[in-house]
């Protein structure tokens, strides 16, 4: 997956939303099948590039200055807009403690 967006910003993901995302992916692939496994992850980066596309969608999550969050589906995507990068710093399933995977 590359890093993509907007000729202004391009999102980048860090080590942990990495494995999240290839967790993500392979979660999807057990329950589901190889099919919506791709077509998931498929939507999912397309919202990423969205997000980079307009870097102030997400809201601002109080407990962690700097840190934005957007749901997509089932997930939250935490990010941080840094110069023309946005960093996505964690994609969390929304039933999880989002505090506890984030410091």
């Amino acid at each position: 997956m590359q890093p993509r967006g907007s000729k202004n910003f391009v999102y980048k993901l860090t080590k942990l939303a990495v494995e999240d995302f290839s967790t993500i992916y392979d979660y999807t692939f057990q329950r589901f099948g190889e099919r919506q496994a791709d077509a998931y992850t498929e939507t999912l980066e397309a919202f990423l590039n969205s997000v980079a596309d307009m870097p102030s969608l997400g809201r601002y999550y109080p407990t962690i200055p700097d840190v934005r969050r957007i749901e997509f589906q089932k997930h939250s995507i935490f990010y941080k807009i840094e110069h023309t990068d946005i960093l996505v710093i964690r994609i969390l399933h929304q039933q999880m403690n989002h505090i506890q995977h984030l410091i």
